[in-house]
């Protein structure tokens, strides 16, 4: 991945967090008696009520890291909704896929900047307009 270099233990690590957001939110619906989309919207305002705050983080390092996990999280399940609303899918098969297409999407970027972009003297700029252009999105196994 471009600027930490990437591994298929981030690409697992990264796939296992979005299991655990996807558990939780399952867990959260039984637990409290509503449904996977209503766990969901209250995880995002808790959320965004953690984000607000951590401006007020003394500590530089934790609050990057804070913000960069939370804004992942909240990746996950922006699109989960969105999905949800525009497809009325079974909600568990949408996180599912997001799972997996999230997988494939690091997977290409990786991939393409490897052999496609990183000796460019504009390799960000051309790998944004290749994001950007949608090709990532065609079917990989890994």
């Amino acid at each position: 991945m471009p600027l930490c270099g990437f591994d298929k233990q981030m690409l697992d690590g990264l796939s296992a967090f979005y299991n655990g957001l996807a558990e939780a939110v399952r867990r959260k619906s039984i637990r409290q008696n509503i449904t996977i989309v209503q766990a969901i919207e209250i995880e995002l305002r808790e959320m965004d009520e953690f984000i607000a705050e951590l401006p007020n983080l003394n500590d530089d390092l934790f609050k990057q890291k804070l913000i960069g996990i939370t804004h992942y999280a909240q990746s996950f399940y922006h699109e989960v909704l969105k999905r949800h609303n525009e497809t009325k899918e079974d909600i568990n098969k949408i996180m599912e896929t997001i799972i997996k297409e999230t997988r494939s999407f690091l997977y290409m970027i990786d991939k393409m900047y490897e052999e496609r972009f990183r000796k460019m003297d504009s390799s960000m700029k051309e790998l944004i307009s290749w994001i950007n252009k949608g090709e990532q999105n065609a079917p990989v196994r890994i």
